[in-house]
Order: C-alpha cells, then sequence, then structure tokens
C-alpha cells in the first residue's frame, strides 16, 4: 500500500481509537498531514495552532464546530482536539475527537506517532482544562463556561505497549479510503460517523478488497444506522 510521511491518530471521548474525520451535514473535518482541514460549505479553512469557534444554521438544523490546536517540532506536527455539537429538533448529537498528526519517519524508519510525543499530547490534554476557548469579555473557561470542551478525553485513551500499532499513515488510509469507496460506493463513510480505525486496520491487514472484509465495513455501517435510529 502507498505510504506518505505522515502519520495520524484519533480517539474518541471513550478513548476509541477512531479516524480524525467526520461529516456533519455541510461541515467536514478531517486531520491532513499536520493541520486540521475544516470545510463549511463551500469555504475550506486549514488550522494549525489556535482556537476556533463555528457556528452553523442550515435549514434550521444548528452546528456548533469547536476547535482546539497545537503546533509541535520535534516532529513535525499538530496536537488537535474538536467537537461538533448538532441540534435538530431539540435533539443533540455530539461528537469528540482528539489526535495528532505528525512526520512519521525518523531516521529513515517509519515509526508512526512516537511513544514520547504520545505522552507530551496526553499532558496538553490535561492542559485544557484551563484553556480560555473565549475572549476575556466572552464565556470563560472550558472547565467551567464552555461544558461541551470533553477534557477528560485525556483519561479515557489508555497507554498503548507500541504506539506505532495505534498511528496510520496516512496515505494508506487514503488509498484504503479510495478502494473502499469504489466497493461501497452506496455508503458515505464518513457521514455523522466516527470510523473505528481497528476495523479500518482489519481489513488492511485482511488485504483490501476481500469480500469478507468490505462485508464487515457494510455490517458495521447497519450498526452505526441502527444505533442512531433507537436514539
Amino acid at each position: 500500500m502507498a505510504r506518505s510521511n505522515w502519520a495520524g491518530a484519533g480517539w474518541d471521548l471513550e478513548g476509541r481509537k477512531v479516524v480524525p474525520k467526520i461529516r456533519i451535514g455541510n461541515v467536514m473535518i478531517e486531520l491532513y498531514k499536520n493541520w486540521l482541514s475544516i470545510t463549511i460549505g463551500n469555504t475550506t479553512t486549514f488550522v494549525y495552532d489556535g482556537k476556533l469557534r463555528y457556528y452553523v444554521d442550515k435549514n434550521g438544523d444548528l452546528t456548533y464546530v469547536t476547535i482546539i490546536a497545537k503546533q509541535v517540532e520535534d516532529p513535525e506536527g499538530i496536537f488537535f482536539l474538536f467537537e461538533i455539537d448538532k441540534w435538530t429538533n431539540d435533539r443533540k448529537q455530539t461528537w469528540t475527537v482528539a489526535g495528532i498528526g505528525c512526520y512519521g519517519y525518523r531516521d529513515g524508519k517509519w515509526v508512526g506517532v512516537p511513544r514520547e510525543l504520545f505522552e507530551q499530547f496526553k499532558r496538553w490534554l490535561r492542559e485544557l482544562r484551563q484553556t480560555t476557548l473565549c475572549d476575556e469579555n466572552e464565556c470563560t473557561t472550558v472547565e467551567v463556561g464552555f461544558r461541551c470542551f470533553h477534557w477528560h478525553i485525556c483519561t479515557n485513551i489508555p497507554d498503548p505497549d507500541r504506539l506505532e500499532h495505534w498511528s496510520y499513515n496516512q496515505g494508506t488510509l487514503y488509498l484504503l479510503e479510495k478502494i473502499l469507496e469504489k466497493e461501497i460506493h452506496t455508503i458515505d463513510m464518513y457521514n455523522e460517523k466516527l470510523l473505528n480505525y481497528e476495523l479500518l486496520k482489519d481489513i488492511l491487514e485482511a488485504q483490501t478488497g476481500k469480500e469478507e472484509a468490505l462485508q464487515r465495513l457494510k455490517n458495521y455501517f447497519k450498526q452505526v444506522e441502527k444505533l442512531q435510529k433507537e436514539h
């Protein structure tokens, strides 16, 4: 499978490994190299560092997007935490993702996300308890004012024995996505779904394109859709 120079890793609020990419209505967020790409309608913004909040009103559906990102240098990369709240007829859905994007080679060898960077990332998440999201004259802190930012996600992400098994090559993921989209073109892979990275990893290791691997993906989407209808 094709490789790029960039590694990625993501976790949801429960500490499960997910691909840091999701589409909610006309809002799309995804990790690309060492920045986040945020597309709202036809406008795309790249976020390397800082704090951003977006409010989108489309046909009565309200979507709030909050992002905190930090650039890192060794290796070159980004720490990020984003959360999307969608309100439809007074019903709220929330998707939270924290993760890392970084240069994945060291001394000419692929290492993915190195352990020391992962540990630095966890410290950064803990520090978000005291991060001010708004201007001084607006809200207050993450912990007190803007409760939708679940800083405690850091306590749910387990420490892996070998972190490279928890990260992925962004180029390999891209090629895998294209193959799967061709095979199951009737499914929008990232529409209101945080795709389980373990599932994609299993499909990749099973040699993409095998019928049983694709069936696993289809069954996964059916489970997600069933849960969404029940709630």
